[in-house]
């Protein structure tokens, strides 16, 4: 299986916590998951990057060669005790805001029947966007959990 190539950035606050931005933390564009055979679990990665780069909070983001654009593969935060991945933030789509803004405006109980049908219609369709390492990489299996690099296998 192709494994994907990777951009790794830390977040940079500014403005005294007000603003932040992600900076790429190598100097290669991408780093490829081909070249490297040592990293196969997401814990691997998080020891990877903190090894090189340190502790702070980085997004990884994923490219392969057939698939359209990039995406998050990796979002959360390292320390010196281990990692955390980021839950995903799944929010309403613009569809569904103007409906529920349409909804309280009209007065027909028929029409509100008919715009809560298409609400629930809306949310199951939702647009799918890839977030996360798999296939690529072995979970961890405690999204949103901290894990000790203990856990892993690596004592600091």
């Amino acid at each position: 299986m192709l494994r994907p190539k990777i951009l790794i950035q830390r977040r940079k606050t500014l403005d005294k916590n007000l603003h932040y931005r992600y900076y790429k933390v190598h100097s290669q564009p991408t780093l490829n998951l081909n070249d490297m055979p040592f990293i196969n679990t997401e814990a691997q990665l998080c020891r990877f990057i903190f090894d090189n780069f340190g502790v702070g909070r980085y997004r990884v983001h994923g490219f392969v060669k057939g698939h359209s654009g990039f995406w998050t593969l990796w979002l959360g935060d390292i320390t010196n005790q281990g990692f955390t991945f980021d839950n995903r933030k799944i929010g309403e789509s613009g569809d569904v805001l103007k409906l529920k803004k349409e909804l309280e405006e009209v007065q027909d109980e028929e029409e509100k029947k008919w715009i809560k049908e298409e609400i629930e219609l809306e949310k199951k369709v939702k647009r799918v966007t890839k977030f996360g390492f798999s296939p690529y990489l072995i979970s961890s299996g405690r999204r949103g959990n901290f894990v000790y690099w203990e856990d892993c296998g690596y004592g600091i």
